[in-house]
């Protein structure tokens, strides 16, 4: 007759392998098991008990603890304990920090800690946690500056927000830039009405601004290089750097022929420009393929951009300058900064008539883009995706609308093979 199987006394859900009572099934035996079970596969209460009440004070006043649904805050410190969910283990430290340094000066109290936080810390939090684009860490250290930033963030109501827009008024700051701002402090709003913990207003003040009290966006610019314009300003740069050389013996702005070129050429930001990533496997892919590579642009959204040979030329024409970590030796300020004295000289001489920014060169550049066609069959050489690799923008609407301005002569002359009339170019360009 075999022998009974042993029941499992301790717990039901543990069964055993074995069908007769052996030493190795005695009492002691099955109490390892059973805490073995609990410790490797039920991730043991004792150890989380430990955690919560082990140690009679915490080193900092605070801990942190990764849960499944995110980060979990205890204070422990000076008789005083709560706990608080966070998405972030970076957002729970920092509210640790800044309950304990209030118990420290006797203004801690549960329900309003977390609410006392101001616009700049909000700002600061929502940037580590949405990881929204870089603009929002320029737009840090821009609000900074202002009282908006150190008000609490849920008592802003519309008035604030429509002194924040007369302040940056009184800097002269473009209304374009100023609903830019306007727009970032609404998003950041709008993020804090999903999250438990930001204790955000009921309604977003930006939402009940006035149509009035908004900031007016400027119109688009217009301007393009005029017809011999090109070989003007070309020729302007050559003499600015045999000028610059004779006078104080240095090649500082040698570089100016090149990025006035490469600016019309590529179309891209003076930013993205600037920043280029060069490297022995960069130099090769643009050797070879007249790829370059951008990782820091205003989107975020790197990506590798081929270049026109015009572009590709200047680039090229400037491989003895070349800076260690991007093409071009200067950086976006200096860059700027060297184009404004220059542009500013052409318009005292009148060399030219109309302001030049280098953000028209962009314009310029893209707007060239569309006008490239093949001669022969009267079709476009690059399509729109092609386009908006190279420009990087995410709508085409604001491609299209903001920074394409079709030149209706190229059009004109694409449908009609034997050209248009020169008295008809002769008046258009007199328009």
């Amino acid at each position: 007759m075999g022998v009974e199987p042993t029941k499992n006394v301790l717990r039901p859900s543990l069964v055993l392998k074995t069908s007769r009572v052996t030493g190795h099934d005695s009492l002691p035996c099955l109490v390892f098991r059973y805490f073995l079970y609990i410790l490797l596969i039920k991730q043991s209460p004792l150890l989380s008990l430990w955690g919560k009440y082990g140690a009679k004070e915490m080193a900092k006043g605070y801990s942190t603890e990764k849960t499944a649904s995110g980060w979990v805050l205890r204070i422990k410190y000076k008789g005083i304990r709560s706990s608080q969910k966070f998405n972030t283990k970076h957002a729970a430290d920092v509210e640790g920090r800044k309950r304990t340094n209030l118990i420290d000066l006797g203004e801690y109290s549960k329900n309003t800690t977390v609410s006392r936080m101001s616009f700049l810390d909000r700002l600061k939090q929502f940037i580590v946690e949405a990881k929204p684009s870089i603009q929002y860490t320029y737009f840090q250290n821009t609000i900074s500056l202002h009282r908006f930033s150190s008000l609490q963030f849920d008592k802003i109501d519309v008035q604030d927000v429509k002194d924040f827009i007369r302040e940056r008024r009184d800097q002269q700051i473009s209304e374009t830039t100023i609903l830019k701002d306007i727009y970032k402090i609404s998003r950041i709003y709008r993020y804090s009405q999903g999250q438990v913990n930001w204790f955000s207003p009921r309604v977003n003040p930006v939402s009940v601004l006035d149509k009035d009290d908004r900031p007016k966006k400027n119109p688009h610019r217009e301007r393009r290089l005029l017809p011999g314009e090109y070989e003007v300003i070309l020729e302007e740069c050559l003499k600015a750097i045999r000028q610059h050389n004779i006078n104080n013996g240095s090649l500082r702005g040698d570089y100016l022929p090149s990025l006035f070129k490469f600016q019309i050429g590529s179309g891209l930001r003076l930013g993205e420009t600037a920043t280029l990533e060069r490297s022995r496997y960069h130099d090769k892919m643009l050797e070879d393929d007249g790829l370059v590579y951008l990782t820091k642009t205003k989107l975020n959204n790197p990506r590798w951009v081929p270049l026109p040979m015009l572009a590709y030329d200047a680039l090229m024409e400037l491989k003895p300058s070349w800076g260690e970590d991007s093409y071009f030796p200067k950086t976006s300020k200096q860059m700027s900064a060297t184009w404004l004295s220059f542009k500013n000289d052409m318009l005292a001489r009148k060399i030219i008539k109309q302001n030049l920014t280098l953000h028209d060169l962009r314009h310029e550049g893209l707007s060239r883009l569309f006008e490239m066609y093949d001669h022969v069959t009267g079709r476009g050489i690059l399509n729109l995706a092609d386009i908006l690799l190279i420009s990087g923008h995410k709508d085409v609407r604001t491609l299209l609308e903001k920074y394409v301005k079709i030149d209706p002569i190229d059009t004109a002359r694409k449908l009609r093979p034997n050209g248009i009339s020169s008295q008809t170019l002769a008046e258009m360009e007199l328009r």
